[in-house]
């Protein structure tokens, strides 16, 4: 079994999260995609509370059934967390299966800077997702340009971001009156 690992803040999960998570369900060999909601930003930025992330994670992908699950794995490890905890705990959670980080192309050349990323590469052999104006070799596919603190400014400042959310996403985030809403 091939476990698909992606990472992130969550905040909110939009349709390219989602989007990545069928491409590589469908496209890369992966049984199973694992979203994990960083329980807090490495560079320290302010989150929506790791409740409700990862309540509107598992909103997002609940549409891949058994597929895909949203796990609240990081909020149970330890402090400072890095990528390289994260998918070692998952190896020694599910010991028979292969672990595959998935990473954008937009974040590529940032990685050098990860901790212990050349372990990554060797022991968890990320599947690169291409991002618009991030080619990854030849690949012309690229999940569109999405980004959560764009969706965050326009909910807060009224205006509709409904095309880049998960209606139950959307309807999350008005019930609870999250980003300004």
């Amino acid at each position: 079994m091939i476990l698909g690992v992606l990472g992130g803040s969550f905040d909110p999960p939009h349709i390219a999260h989602a989007m990545i998570g069928f491409y590589v369900l469908e496209t890369q060999g992966v049984d199973r995609a694992l979203y994990c909601p960083t329980a807090a930003h490495p560079l320290g930025k302010p989150l929506t509370p790791f409740a409700h992330r990862l309540a509107m994670t598992r909103l997002a992908v609940a549409q891949f059934g058994e597929r895909a699950e949203a796990l609240d794995i990081e909020h149970r490890l330890p402090r400072p967390n890095y990528t390289i905890t994260l998918l070692c705990e998952l190896q020694r959670l599910h010991p028979d299966a292969q672990i595959r980080l998935i990473i954008g192309s937009d974040i590529l050349a940032e990685c050098g800077q990860w901790k212990d990323f050349d372990q990554i590469e060797r022991d968890f052999a990320p599947i690169v997702v291409p991002r618009p104006g991030h080619p990854v070799g030849d690949e012309t596919t690229a999940m569109p340009d999405v980004s959560s603190s764009e969706i965050r400014r326009r909910l807060r400042e009224g205006e509709d971001a409904a095309s880049f959310l998960h209606r139950d996403v959307l309807a999350y985030i008005m019930r609870h009156e999250l980003y300004g809403t």
